[in-house]
């Protein structure tokens, strides 16, 4: 059922795909970040467009939120996705 449901999608152009935490040279996987000599949490959300609570929250940053050069960061998935056309 499932294949019949995807045939209909035949035909259609790809749609290049930005995956969150790969621009910028500071992450080396998806969703994560290292980082950089210093970059404060602010820096980093404004970078991926996340929310500082959001990073925070994932990370377990404990206050006054200061971070360590080197340390890798998990970035929360975007809470939304923007679609541009070709």
């Amino acid at each position: 059922m499932l294949l019949l449901a995807l045939s209909g999608c035949g035909g259609k152009k790809d749609v290049p795909a930005v995956h969150y935490g790969l621009h910028g040279g500071a992450a080396s996987s998806a969703g994560m970040h290292t980082v950089a000599s210093g970059e404060t949490v602010w820096d980093i959300a404004e970078r991926y467009h996340l929310s500082m609570q959001d990073l925070i929250h994932e990370n377990d940053l404990q206050p006054p939120y200061e971070l360590r050069t080197g340390r890798r960061l998990a970035l929360p998935p975007p809470e939304t996705y923007r679609v541009r056309p070709d």
